[in-house]
């Protein structure tokens, strides 16, 4: 261990120390900035809701599978949310960006216990904070759930299993906070079984021990350790077996290795780089020119050469860190979404975390070689390897700048941010209204999940409480862009004229029933016209449907919503009051589909 950690305490003195809390800050800006620019986005609709909808929570609910998933965390996180916080952006922001400036803090002390004294440990935090690989999962809540908390378990679960091989602190609690960060992990997101060969792979790399027997010697020294593992593992990933029923689907083997070379090359080796830093954007997929791989790999290979013929042997054992975490996280991928295709090798949620085991990989690697001492002029008073340093976290900052602007704001989510603001700033202006139930545009919530992508599920958390699909002088459309619009009717047909003489359909103390001029079916809207001198209690009845409305005095228009009807030829009217010698006139109803927004 260096002089100035012995001699301080802490990695945060001296230069080093402030350049990394100087990489922090530059996180807390920067990401600050861009999540604030950003908003929720399609899962986080749909997990709100349904957290809604449950009071109080239950082990149940807390461990219902979504998607193959299994998150007691997330969901009494959504619960939370849901119940004191809807839609609360600022607050989920400082919460992601919270846990990731966690993991820095936690990354900086694991490097310093890695490489104490070193400066390369400045660009490494620089890399593991800024890389555009993180940057899609961080700008949308559920996915940051996904990978910042199982991020900051790994390097908990790896700053204390360096701890045990550095024979610093109670062993017992060294492994006992290992398994604590794991099962913590694995409670957030599944992703987390992947500490286990993290750790595994690390304690191997820092072995003292030649050849393969560093293997019998980190088995036989933490043996308790990889017992508790195999045991807990074991019962995890039966429990998630049991738990779990969504096919993945299955696909030929040239989908699997061609899924698999875009999931390294075109995905992987960038993002360890600071890239991609051109890419075309479809949807979830960032989709590199080659150049991009070719650059991004050549300048992988350079690391790697540079890393072995410094440190040799121990640089191969570190190298490996990675290797095999890369191959278990694409297993992960094949075997739960194989059946999405090669597309899905280009979503960087699925490769986001690769950041960590590549950069701990590296400060093994340099843990091997001691750093070389340059002869700096003396008039500059330059500690050893600042300069290096500074050079390569200046080239960290220009390829993460680069990449993170060919991403934003495409993951930026703002037009959900519109969309959202101009919903409420319409209910804002007149409570009174009643929205349309239809499905939200795609690019908020995919219609796969049928009920739950309408409108009346999505906005159900809203403080606003608004009103659907009820009877309303106000009916409303939701466009595309979240203006509040008047119904619009397509293929309109209207009633029959009336019998009664400057009426229409005169309903008093009889029902009266309105002949349409053609059927009607599915779901329809209409618009009663009405006019009548006293306030009552009108009932409507369209095939199965049946509802009410309070009519108002002087001529009026109500809107009624009518769910699937199979064939709809007369609408019934009736009083609550047949004994009033009151009339309610039935003068106009226009029906037909309510046009999409």
């Amino acid at each position: 261990m260096s002089a100035d950690v012995v001699r301080t305490g802490s990695p945060w003195r001296g230069p080093a120390g402030l350049s990394a809390l100087a990489v922090l800050v530059v996180t807390a800006f920067w990401r600050g900035v861009l999540l604030n620019g950003s908003f929720f986005n399609q899962d986080d609709y749909y997990l709100t809701t349904r957290a809604l909808d449950v009071d109080p929570w239950s082990w149940s609910y807390l461990m219902e599978p979504v998607a193959g998933h299994v998150m007691p965390l997330q969901h009494a996180t959504y619960w939370l949310v849901a119940h004191h916080l809807p839609f609360d952006w600022p607050t989920i922001s400082l919460m992601i960006l919270g846990v990731q400036l966690a993991s820095g803090v936690v990354a900086w002390h694991l490097l310093s216990r890695l490489l104490p004294g070193r400066w390369a440990r400045v660009p490494l935090l620089a890399l593991l904070m800024w890389a555009p690989l993180t940057l899609a999962t961080t700008l949308w809540w559920s996915a940051s759930m996904g990978l910042w908390p199982h991020v900051l378990m790994a390097l908990v679960a790896t700053l204390f299993l360096v701890r045990q091989r550095l024979s610093i602190g109670s062993g017992w609690v060294n492994l006992g906070t290992c398994l604590l960060a794991t099962a913590v992990g694995l409670a957030w997101h599944e992703r987390s079984v992947l500490i286990a060969p993290l750790l595994a792979t690390v304690a191997v790399a820092m072995s003292d021990a030649r050849g393969w027997r560093r293997l019998t010697e980190t088995v036989r020294r933490l043996w308790p350790l990889w017992l508790a593992y195999l045991v807990g593992m074991s019962a995890y990933l039966w429990l998630h077996v049991q738990i779990t029923t969504v096919d993945a689907g299955t696909a030929p083997a040239r989908e699997y290795l061609a899924l698999s070379g875009t999931y390294i090359f075109e995905n992987a080796l960038p993002g360890m780089v600071g890239g991609p830093w051109f890419a075309e954007l479809k949807g979830g997929a960032v989709i590199p020119p080659i150049w991009v791989s070719v650059v991004s790999g050549l300048l992988v290979l350079l690391v790697v050469a540079v890393l072995l013929r410094r440190g040799r042997a121990d640089a191969r054992w570190a190298l490996v860190v990675v290797v095999v975490y890369v191959l278990i996280d694409l297993a992960l991928v094949l075997a739960g979404r194989a059946g999405f295709g090669r597309i899905l090798g280009y979503d960087p949620r699925y490769s986001a975390d690769l950041v960590l085991p590549a950069v701990v990989a590296v400060a093994l690697a340099l843990r091997a070689s001691p750093p070389r001492e340059r002869r700096l002029p003396q008039r500059w008073h330059l500690p050893a390897g600042f300069l290096s340093a500074t050079v390569a976290t200046a080239l960290v900052l220009v390829a993460c700048v680069v990449g993170t602007m060919t991403l934003v704001p495409h993951f930026q989510n703002d037009d959900d941010r519109d969309y959202w603001a101009n919903v409420r700033e319409g209910l804002a202006r007149d409570p009174s209204q009643v929205l349309l139930d239809e499905y939200v545009p795609t690019d908020i919530l995919l219609p796969l999940l049928e009920d739950e992508a309408q409108a009346s599920s999505v906005f159900a958390p809203l403080p606003e409480t608004p009103v659907f699909d009820e009877p309303s002088p106000r009916l409303r459309t939701i466009t595309e862009s979240g203006e509040l619009e008047a119904v619009t009717v397509l293929l309109p047909t209207s009633m029959r004229p009336g019998p009664d003489e400057g009426c229409g359909y005169a309903v008093s103390s009889a029902p009266r029933t309105v002949r349409m001029r053609r059927a009607l079916d599915g779901r329809f809207v209409m618009r009663v016209s009405y006019f009548t001198d006293v306030v009552t209690e009108m009932e409507v009845e369209a095939g199965t449907y049946s509802t009410r409305f309070r009519t108002g005095v002087g001529p009026n228009d109500v809107w009624i919503v009518v769910p699937e009807q199979d064939e709809v030829r007369g609408i019934r009217f009736s009083r609550d009051d047949p004994t009033s010698r009151s009339t309610v006139c039935i003068a106009g109803l226009v029906a037909g589909i309510p046009e999409a927004s």
